[in-house]
Order: structure tokens, then C-alpha cells, then sequence
């Protein structure tokens, strides 16, 4: 279950605990009262810390969410104060989500959104955004402290020891068909050669009045479930199945784009797990956009639309 921590209680948790839930997902984003006011959060760090003190009496697993590469203030003076006060270092705040029990661990750079306020103040000048070169060396100094505490980065955003990555997102990156219950759920039904996606209205009283009337039905083509399955795969470090994906599309993945993986041999190692994988090594998966268009490239000429 995911909850953010001004809205966990007691009660939430009673009920969470008699449904038999085992492992709570808090959007704890920030440990900095600043960094939580920029971002437009409604709590602050001592209140995520409660929360999950909290919840860990209840004995769930615990999993927290970080937003990393956040703006700045332009003015140079003004960036010097703050990086001399209080501020906001990620390692420390990833120290201190450890001590307090947290066993799996997202770290997400800030997407900034069109029409919200840090959208807005970019475009003034207040801010300005992140240095790339300093979010990376945030970033490693934070998996430096995580590595030491034993955990591992197994997808894009994602660390957790051997054994407690989210299975629940696995199943997303594995590509498995899911369904998604609710109003604006999603669902994806793998099939061979494709997937049918379904979107439910985010209309609720039509949602309850007839739900399959009012839903989306989408048939992804065989090459766009394709590159779908090839992204989700090599998103983490189990990589993508190459067994798998030639079951289901009939085509093996290295004879759709043989130049895309010569040119990133260096990049690209066996996967984790059982079986035929190919995954990108940890530099790879900082810049794995760049593999995927690639990829995507030679697809549409190897892999012709139906």
C-alpha cells in the first residue's frame, strides 16, 4: 500500500495490518522542510519520520521515495547561504531513512510538470534548475551509503538488498499482464504477439455505474509491446529475457538490433537471474534513454508495423 505521511494514522494502519498488508510505500520526498515546501508537499520531515516510526510498529516492510536533482535559487549569494546552512544533502537523508527501518528505497530526479509552481519559477529566474554534474555526484554519495548498508540498485530508480526488491513492480517491468481495479486503473493483458491495455474512466459515477461501458480498450501492435517489453527489461538489472521475448513475438531480440548492441557492447552484460538476459551495467542505466532511442530506431526498420 502507498500513503503519504500526513494522511497515516493508527486506524489506516489497524485496517491495513487486518487486511493482511505486509509492506507500506511512503512518500516521504524529502527530509529537508525546505525541499518539501518547493516541492508543494503538505508535510514535513518530522512528520514522515513519525509516520514511519509509526508503521513500523505494526511491523510492515518499509519503503520511502526520495526526489533528488531538485532547483535552486539562482541568486549565487543566496545558493551559497543555503548550501551553508541547514540544506539538504541526499546521503544524509538516505542515512537516516535507514536508521529508521526503511528496507527498500526510490530515487526519482524531479520532473517538473507545465502549470506548477516550480514550472513557474524557472521560467522567472527564480530558480534555476539542478547542475547534471552535482545531482550525479549527490546521487553516488547516496548509493555509497546505501551500498554499505547492503542494498543494491536493481532498476533505474529503485535499491534494495538481495531478495526485498517490489515484486509488485517487478511484475510491471517483467511485462506480466496485471489488472487494475478502480476509477483511471490501468490494465495490461499480455498476449502473443501484443497486449490489450485497458483504462478505466476517472469518472466515478460512471466508473460504479457500468464499468466495462465506460472503459478504454487500446491493442498494442506486436513492435510497440516489442520495444515496450525491451524497455521495461532493461530498466533493471535482471535485463531483459531474451527466451521470454522470443516466445512471445517469435523474433530474437539481438537479430532486431544487432548494431544498437554492437555499438553498446561495453555497456551491456548478462542480466540477473536464470536464464538468456541482457542487461546494461550500472553506467549503462544512467543513460539509458540514449540505448532505448537507439533501439527504437533500428526496431522501426527491422521490426515492420503490422
Amino acid at each position: 500500500v502507498e500513503a503519504n505521511p500526513d494522511s497515516l494514522d493508527p486506524a489506516c494502519l489497524e485496517a491495513m495490518a487486518a487486511a493482511g498488508v505486509t509492506r507500506l510505500s511512503l512518500g516521504v520526498q524529502s527530509l529537508d522542510d525546505g525541499a518539501l515546501v518547493l516541492l508543494g508537499r503538505p508535510h514535513r520531515a518530522v512528520q514522515a519520520e513519525a509516520a514511519l516510526r509509526l508503521a513500523a510498529g505494526y511491523g510492515l516492510r518499509l519503503s520511502a521515495d526520495l526526489i533528488a536533482a531538485l532547483p535552486s535559487p539562482r541568486d549565487s549569494l543566496r545558493r551559497r547561504e543555503s548550501a551553508a546552512g541547514a540544506g539538504r544533502s541526499l546521503s544524509a537523508e538516505v542515512g537516516r531513512l535507514l536508521e529508521l527501518s526503511v528496507g527498500h528505497l526510490s530515487i526519482y530526479d524531479l520532473v517538473v510538470e507545465e502549470g506548477t509552481r516550480i514550472a513557474a519559477s524557472l521560467e522567472s529566474g527564480e530558480l534555476e534548475e539542478a547542475d547534471e554534474d552535482e545531482a550525479w555526484e549527490e546521487r553516488r554519495a547516496a548509493e555509497a551509503v546505501l551500498a554499505k548498508a547492503g542494498f543494491r540498485r536493481y532498476e533505474v530508480s529503485n535499491y534494495a538488498p538481495a531478495g526485498s526488491e517490489c515484486a509488485h513492480n517487478l511484475a510491471y517491468w517483467r511485462m506480466d499482464s496485471y489488472v487494475g481495479a478502480g476509477p483511471g486503473a490501468v490494465s495490461t493483458i499480455a498476449e502473443e504477439g501484443g497486449s490489450l491495455r485497458i483504462e478505466e474512466t476517472r469518472n466515478l459515477e460512471a466508473y460504479l455505474g457500468c464499468a466495462a461501458e465506460n472503459a478504454r480498450e487500446e491493442r498494442i501492435s506486436p513492435r510497440d509491446s516489442a520495444f515496450e517489453l525491451a524497455m521495461m527489461g532493461f530498466r533493471t538489472r535482471f535485463g531483459l529475457d531474451l527466451d521470454s521475448f522470443a516466445s512471445r513475438f517469435g523474433k530474437e531480440f539481438e537479430e532486431l538490433v544487432p548494431r544498437t548492441l554492437s555499438a553498446w557492447n561495453e555497456r551491456i552484460s548478462a542480466g540477473w537471474g536464470r536464464g538468456r538476459r541482457l542487461a546494461l551495467d550500472e553506467r549503462g542505466l544512467d543513460i539509458l534513454n540514449r540505448f532505448l532511442a537507439d533501439c527504437l530506431a533500428e526496431m522501426e526498420t527491422s521490426f515492420p508495423a503490422a
